[in-house]
């Protein structure tokens, strides 16, 4: 919340890799976080650090303004793309995490779950030159 008043920012995210922290059990999770934050940076010319992280802070009037539609894991790389594409402002700030194994409950599935935000990232990248084609 600090961060977000005194830059005015429009959501602020907690990363887990900020300053070159790696806080993850499996490897192929971490590159993964890696290779899509590196995705959205290069094809939205963004700067985030952790596109994957839980941990969100958006404002209410940006949230409603998204128009998201993702429902899954998906939809962490959804808002990182709309905030980018709307021209919002974020930050990211350290975050405080203690990762899960699959025995403790983890749920994530890094090429399955990985594959489907890669589709959100490339459509949210080609759905406006589609809109502005069919114009």
């Amino acid at each position: 919340i600090e961060k977000a008043l005194s830059e005015n920012l429009d959501a602020v995210f907690g990363s887990r890799t900020l300053g070159g922290r790696a806080i993850y059990v499996y490897a192929q999770n971490y590159y993964g976080i890696v290779l899509l934050s590196t995705v959205i940076n290069l094809l939205y010319g963004s700067r985030y650090t952790d596109t994957g992280t839980e941990v969100k802070m958006i404002r209410t009037p940006v949230f409603q303004a998204l128009g998201l539609h993702c429902t899954g894991f998906d939809l962490d790389f959804e808002i990182c793309t709309k905030l980018a594409l709307g021209g919002y402002s974020y930050g990211e700030v350290p975050a405080s995490y203690h990762p899960r194994s699959i025995a403790e409950g983890k749920k994530l599935r890094a090429f399955r779950d990985g594959l489907a935000a890669l589709r959100v990232i490339l459509r949210d990248r080609l759905a406006p030159r589609r809109q502005a084609d069919e114009e």
